[in-house]
């Protein structure tokens, strides 16, 4: 099968895989969906990629492995590795709308970075991460369970992700540690202007930080 190629994993019952990229909406379809393996695959990689990096990176502080953990299994980050193993050729849904939402997602994943940074990115199907996340738990269930084997094939979707180097520090957080070391004071207030919310940062009385936020609205589709 195409999609073991794209996994770098023969399956013993192939039954699993199938189901790995069944949508409930998929009505000819009698052997169950993806939901169950999604919910099995999403605890796997979370209690295996959480070791790996803090035996990786024994330098870094909590909230730095927090961060890492977060951008390494985050829905965009699982999507954009759905993209790239082309699982979206193989995903089984009778959702039109779905669909079309990968196709956009698809197209913009597959666009050069200079293109990204003139465009705006559409909303990241939440369906594309579900998929990663189930076919971990197929893969976990064929092997009897065997996660030693199961690391060796997720670390070959996440190996290229998982570098401190690509994280993204939040802001709020780090002001909130370096005052804590200092024994500064940090407040923070909020205001409104239209739909955009103002927060700002001071720091002993003096103003040190301001973001602006708009609500943004993600595909929940599962």
């Amino acid at each position: 099968m195409a999609v073991e190629s794209s996994l770098g994993y023969k399956f013993l019952y192939k039954g699993f895989i199938v189901q790995a990229f069944v949508h409930p909406s998929f009505n000819k379809h009698t052997g169950g969906c993806y939901q169950r393996l999604d919910f099995l695959g999403d605890a796997v990689l979370d209690y295996l990629i959480t070791p790996y990096l803090y035996s990786v990176y024994p330098k870094l502080k909590p909230g730095q492995l927090t961060d890492l953990r977060s951008v390494t299994v985050n829905n965009n980050s699982l999507a954009h590795v759905a993209v790239t193993r082309s699982f979206q050729k193989y995903f089984l849904s009778d959702s039109a709308n779905l669909s079309e939402a990968i196709k956009k997602f698809v197209n913009f994943a597959q666009t050069s970075i200079s293109e990204k940074n003139l465009l705006d990115g559409p909303t990241c199907p939440k369906v594309l991460g579900n998929l990663v996340e189930s076919c971990v738990g197929a893969i976990l269930i064929d092997t009897g369970f065997n996660l030693s084997h199961v690391w060796r094939i997720i670390l070959t979707f996440f190996d290229p992700i998982m570098t401190f180097s690509s994280l993204y520090i939040n802001p709020v957080r780090q002001l909130r540690e370096i005052c804590q070391s200092h024994n500064w004071d940090l407040e923070f207030s909020s205001s409104r202007k239209g739909k955009t919310f103002i927060v700002e940062a001071k720091v002993t009385g003096k103003k040190v930080l301001q973001l602006l936020m708009q609500p943004t609205y993600e595909n929940s589709s599962t």
